[in-house]
């Protein structure tokens, strides 16, 4: 019988590229409730994304679509309320299709999911000055805003920066007619709690 020859295509695939992590958030040593981690990178062949969060005795791992390509940027939110008051550390690991991967460092940051408690909350006012008084319960205060959506050009305005002994008390001067207000405070980790109120000033 013949001679039989067997021409056999092999194509493979090389992948010498490491994936590359650039930057990542949240900041070292701040705080989160686990909305807005962050995370930018490059890789042609992205396989697989994780986040990673090392707690005191539970590690929890969370696993997303990557694409592929030059400076992606995703933003996720990952359920922490199990870490609450922790300190934990987390990291983004990248795996492309050739197993090769890239290992973020290690952040330490601070979970907060608690949101601050308005225990009690009173205005007055004296002609056009209205004086807000709040008795607040949070451990990681940040501030107290309002807007008033009756200003001409509403904007943010700051209340209180910091709490003496649990209160924010403000006195601020208000045009005459009516005011729709709404007051927030904020803690470090960005939970909220808010107050609406409306008034009148001659």
């Amino acid at each position: 019988s013949g001679n039989i020859s067997l021409i056999k295509n092999v194509s493979f695939f090389v992948d010498s590229k490491e994936p590359k992590i650039s930057s990542t958030l949240p900041k070292s040593k701040t705080f989160t409730n686990g909305s807005g981690f962050y995370v930018k990178y490059t890789e042609d062949n992205c396989k697989s994304l994780t986040l990673n969060i090392y707690g005191n005795v539970y590690n929890k791992t969370t696993s997303m679509n990557c694409s592929s390509g030059k400076n992606i940027e995703k933003i996720i939110n990952v359920n922490v309320s199990y870490f609450n008051t922790q300190e934990v550390e987390y990291q983004f690991i990248i795996r492309d299709i050739a197993d090769n991967s890239e290992e973020s460092k290690r952040v330490r940051i601070k979970v907060d999911t608690t949101r601050p408690i308005i225990n009690s909350f009173v205005n007055s006012s004296n002609r056009r000055r209205v004086t807000f008084t709040l008795n607040i319960t949070e451990l990681n205060f940040d501030e107290v805003n309002y807007i008033d959506y009756n200003d001409t050009r509403p904007g943010i305005r700051t209340l209180c920066s910091s709490l003496r002994n649990g209160i924010c008390a403000s006195t601020k001067t208000f045009h005459a007619g009516n005011h729709s207000i709404t007051i927030t405070v904020f803690d470090n980790a960005r939970n909220i709690a808010q107050r609406n109120l409306g008034f009148s000033l001659l």
